[in-house]
């Protein structure tokens, strides 16, 4: 299993919005919102093959990551008033919780991910994801769900 501790950067495409490319170990992804500023949707590219996140109803609390041909992971927030969201992956299932109340820090585990999504330090959106990472797809989508987090609290702080 320790073949298996790894680690994703996360840098954010600019400072005024909420798309990030990320890297690790010869593979890359871009994660991106749409552009509509309330829209919970959109897209994350690996190694130049496109998923789309879709967002099943304005008050679901469900998204999937889907390629052409099929559905390669499921988010479902269990309560609209809480940080965290219960996934199925074709790796099994997971689950992600924010650390603390007071921090961005969130912990992703289950089957096939055991990963912690912090950010460098408290001033930027810089982040690494760090732990067992069996699919990158599956760490990605985790940090695209926590991304959709950081942006709903800076909508809600009128930033």
């Amino acid at each position: 299993m320790a073949d298996n501790l790894k680690a994703i950067l996360c840098i954010p495409k600019s400072l005024w919005c909420w798309d990030f490319d990320l890297y690790m170990d010869g593979h890359s992804a871009s994660i991106e919102f749409e552009p509509h500023p309330r829209s919970e949707q959109g897209a994350i590219v690996f190694d130049n093959e496109l998923y789309s996140i879709q967002k099943h109803g304005p008050f679901s609390g469900r998204w999937s990551m889907e390629s052409s041909s099929e559905v390669v992971a499921t988010a479902h927030k269990p309560s609209m008033f809480s940080g965290s969201f219960d996934l199925a992956t074709c790796c099994g299932f997971a689950s992600m919780r924010a650390k603390s109340v007071f921090g961005r820090t969130m912990i992703a585990s289950g089957l096939g991910l055991d990963v912690v999504i912090a950010p460098v330090n408290c001033w930027t959106t810089r982040t690494l994801i760090t732990g067992q990472i069996i699919d990158f797809r599956i760490a990605c989508f985790s940090f695209w769900l926590t991304v959709l987090l950081w942006r709903r609290l800076a909508q809600s702080d009128g930033g």
